[in-house]
């Protein structure tokens, strides 16, 4: 045991004067993005938390330090005409979303492989140096409608956009197109401003749980059948969308 108690202490020893292992930090930024819609404007701010960690569960296989990345903040809200829309934190479909908004807008900036060999994981920076570059870039670029990927072929990079028939009732949640509402464009820009806060008295615990009910219920029929997932519901975007889709507001540090 005392063994034990020596090799821990003089591993956190090593850890802790090693700092980040000698390699550049990952700079946290917060970003803007405005979504134009039907000759207006609508905006959201969001801040990423990006950082690398000390993982000793790979440490035999490679430096011992991965990247991890946390993001704070909710859905752009958009209201015309009497209803109410909203611009997920992500494409629920290609998953793009969250910090990759950024390097997707920013890609002439930030170049990316070519067409040929561009893959989901490109469209992000890779390196310290890359992303202190990326959040030294200013004024306001668009976010492309798709990009190319290798084997997959175009990927839609917008936000999927969704509003609730019933603005009290989760389950009459259902997709909008962008062109439907008057999406005509959006940008990304890295901003200093708050991180928005609009959503929190719109939807309570109640109401997700009567999402989560519905889907729980959907669940427990398939698994009596023996055909989980072979219901057409769960390629619904009322399957797949969560709280999550809506806010984030958990910290990394």
């Amino acid at each position: 045991m005392r063994l034990i108690g020596v090799i821990a202490i003089v591993a956190s020893a090593l850890l802790c004067s090693c700092g980040n292992g000698g390699y550049a930090d990952y700079p946290d930024y917060s970003y803007k993005m405005t979504i134009y819609a039907d000759g207006n404007a609508f905006s959201t701010v969001r801040h990423v938390e990006d950082d690398r960690v000390r993982s000793w569960a790979i440490a035999p296989l490679s430096s011992g330090w991965i990247r991890k990345t946390k993001m704070q903040g909710e859905a752009v809200i958009i209201d015309l005409n009497g209803h109410t829309y909203y611009a997920l934190l992500n494409n629920v479909k290609s998953e793009f979303g969250g910090f990759r908004f950024v390097t997707l807008a920013f890609r002439s900036v930030m170049p990316t492989k070519s067409k040929l060999e561009a893959s989901y994981d490109d469209y992000q920076t890779d390196t310290p140096e890359e992303a202190q570059k990326l959040v030294k870039v200013s004024g306001p670029h668009d976010l492309p409608r798709r990009v190319e990927s290798n084997g997959v072929g175009e990927l839609e990079t917008r936000p999927t956009f969704v509003t609730f028939d019933q603005p009290s009732d989760p389950t009459s949640l259902r997709e909008v197109a962008p062109d439907d509402i008057g999406v005509s464009r959006i940008t990304i820009e890295i901003t200093d401003q708050p991180v928005t806060n609009s959503l929190s008295g719109r939807f309570n615990n109640e109401f997700w749980n009567k999402l989560w009910s519905k889907r729980s219920h959907k669940i427990s029929e398939e698994l009596r059948k023996g055909s989980l997932y072979k219901n057409p519901y769960f390629q619904t975007i009322e399957a797949k969308v969560d709280r999550d889709d809506f806010s984030q507001t958990e910290k990394m540090k």
